[in-house]
């Protein structure tokens, strides 16, 4: 960064989960230290990983269009697994540490794997390996019930399983770990439900006043159908060529907005956010943080359409962060 902005500190930005994942460890330990080396977040966000991994889905399963400003992705989750994902913690917290930073592993059910067990059973070992902060994705498949369907498919969207999950996994870390808790998209009639969300987490902490907790609005929007530039399916998806998956970006960003200041308004101080979906430059990193009360903002698409042009993880908070300070500079001069 320029030398105006470089006594500013590390702007409140970084990858999201999803940025920093995949089956190859080299490629993430070296995404991994670029960003320690940059003036990102104190934090590294990097999985969501499974119990048993997995490869994720063959075909077309990522586009970006330019034009709408959409991301849909199908990956399916390629990952380590948590034996795996466990060693690759411990062997780089101590790097990150380095850096002044902390290294924060995201984790989610994979397909099948039953989340009352499985996210309890990796907080565990996450904090075992060494970690201070963990995300658990409650953004992820319901546990079916008896004949094959669950209350509501998404387990973020029926909060007495999704909170009974997280008060156990509280209690399964103990004192003193930061748990942030990514939640799936409120829309449509889904919006009714961010206020008892939120009151949820009140008495959740309340209960756990020895944990700082960290709500993180949203993930992606699931089940979606979406086009490319050409008027074509943007994804192909297995042997099928399905055209279904995640939709994110830019595109997304009013959205994201919404939710921030919702919770925002219904969560007391002490509870963090960290706003996610359509965070991808300084301007909009410094709305959602200094304006809106965010804690911080992260991004995958940004990363992930820079790196396809050739520039770094690294690079890409670099950009951001000399954006933001710009403003944040501008602002300061313009008070009184």
């Amino acid at each position: 960064m320029t030398e105006l902005y470089e006594d500013r500190g590390h702007v409140p930005f970084g990858p999201a989960a999803g940025a920093i994942n995949g089956c190859i460890e080299e490629e993430m330990e070296a995404k991994i230290i670029d960003v320690a080396r940059s003036y990102g977040r104190r934090k590294i966000k990097w999985g969501s990983t499974s119990w048993a991994g997995g490869l994720g889905n063959s075909g077309r399963t990522y586009h970006h269009n330019e034009i709408t400003g959409i991301t849909v992705n199908a990956m399916g989750l390629p990952n380590i697994g948590h034996p795996r994902a466990k060693k690759f913690q411990k062997k780089m917290q101590p790097v990150v540490e380095e850096y002044g930073m902390s290294l924060v592993p995201s984790f989610s059910p994979g397909v099948g794997e039953d989340p009352f067990t499985v996210l309890p059973d990796m907080a565990y070992g996450f904090v075992e390996a060494g970690a201070t902060e963990i995300e658990v994705n409650l953004s992820c498949p319901n546990k079916l019930e008896e004949g094959g369907k669950a209350v509501e498919p998404v387990l973020g969207h029926d909060l007495d399983a999704s909170f009974e999950i997280a008060e156990k996994v509280l209690e399964t870390v103990g004192p003193g770990i930061t748990v942030d808790f990514k939640e799936p998209p409120m829309l449509g009639e889904k919006k009714v439900l961010i206020e008892d969300v939120a009151d949820r987490f009140i008495m959740l902490g309340g209960v756990f006043v020895k944990n700082k907790i960290i709500v993180v609005p949203f993930n992606t929007i699931g089940n979606q159908s979406v086009l490319d530039e050409w008027g074509e399916p943007a994804l192909s998806v297995g042997e099928k060529g399905i055209n279904v998956g995640g939709a994110s970006g830019v595109a997304f960003a009013k959205m994201a907005r919404a939710g921030l200041a919702k919770f925002r308004t219904s969560l007391p101080p002490e509870t963090g956010i960290t706003s996610s979906v359509g965070a991808a430059d300084g301007a909009e990193v410094y709305l959602r943080v200094d304006e809106m009360g965010a804690d911080d903002a992260e991004g995958v698409t940004i990363f992930w359409e820079n790196e396809r042009k050739g520039i770094s993880f690294g690079e890409t908070i670099t950009r951001v962060a000399e954006q933001y300070f710009e403003i944040k500079v501008r602002h300061e001069e313009q008070s009184p």
